[in-house]
């Protein structure tokens, strides 16, 4: 049955390519990602459904800890979110956004602990943001860690954490692609 038309438009699908092929050629395109679909389901429309898959690319970059938020519940003590930056080819760091998924609870408490350490009073940002009446708290930018982000326009898009880089230096930091 041809559904093509002006109301509907059926996208282009394969069933003999692996997925890891499909999702490097979606990478290649500049893609978000895949949908995997069994042949024989159907689109329900606003539900849920084991039979549709959609499998995001995530992109990983390399990001400069400028501060840090409070938890709430169940983070009291520990920061909620990470602050992150980057430095423009000028050299400028920039705000680039906050990460506050991809920690365990004691990479938290690990982690909060030399975020003391390193506590500054002001930001290392020339136009630092903003985030309401939430209280942002500043370190010195040296720490470098690494997280997964699916788009980067002015800020990261859904970034995860992955973790800290111990052997680059956080001057060395450019802005994510």
């Amino acid at each position: 049955m041809d559904l093509a038309g002006t109301l509907i438009r059926v996208p282009p699908y394969w069933t003999d390519i692996a997925p890891a092929q499909m999702l490097d050629t979606a990478a290649e395109h500049g893609l978000e990602g895949i949908v995997s679909k069994r042949l024989d389901s159907i689109y329900r429309p606003g539900q849920r459904s084991r039979s549709w898959i959609k499998t995001p690319l995530r992109r990983s970059a390399d990001v400069v800890v400028a501060g840090w938020i409070s938890g709430s519940r169940p983070r009291i003590g520990v920061f909620g979110s990470l602050i992150l930056g980057a430095h423009t080819p000028a050299g400028e760091l920039v705000y680039v956004g906050n990460v506050g998924t991809g920690f365990s609870m004691a990479q938290r408490r690990v982690l909060q602990a030399r975020l003391d350490e390193i506590a500054h009073p002001a930001s290392p940002f020339a136009a630092p943001p903003r985030f309401g009446s939430v209280p942002a708290y500043w370190v010195e930018p040296g720490l470098v860690a690494t997280v997964y982000y699916r788009e980067f326009t002015t800020t990261l898009r859904h970034p995860s954490w992955a973790g800290l880089r111990t052997d680059q230096d956080a001057r060395d930091v450019g802005l994510p692609d």
